[in-house]
């Protein structure tokens, strides 16, 4: 499978999911830099892709919800503001591009 230019095998017979190929990008990335599993580390990736304006504070507010769901809107998928899985794969995609 190719995602993006970043390859993964996978065992036919092994059922993928979105979490699989979110680790097998996570792994690859080379400037992923970013805990995208805390508040900070979500702010900084989004300041890093030019959505979110406000302080790295740790804090997920309005401004923080704001910049995801342009993000979610330019990325086509749900604005609802939520950090979900597929956010998380579309966010990473990014951060390698950038």
């Amino acid at each position: 499978m190719i995602f993006t230019g970043i390859t993964c095998s996978v065992n036919l017979h092994a059922r993928v999911t979105l979490e699989t190929v979110i680790d097998a990008v996570r792994s690859n990335a080379e400037k992923q830099a970013f805990d995208l599993k805390t508040v900070d580390g979500r702010q900084e990736a989004l300041k890093e892709l030019g959505y979110y304006k406000g302080a790295i504070d740790g804090l997920w507010g309005p401004g923080s919800k704001g910049a995801l769901i342009k993000f979610q809107e330019e990325n086509d998928l749900a604005p609802d503001g939520i950090w979900g899985s597929k956010t998380e794969a579309a966010v990473i995609i990014e951060l390698k591009n950038v």
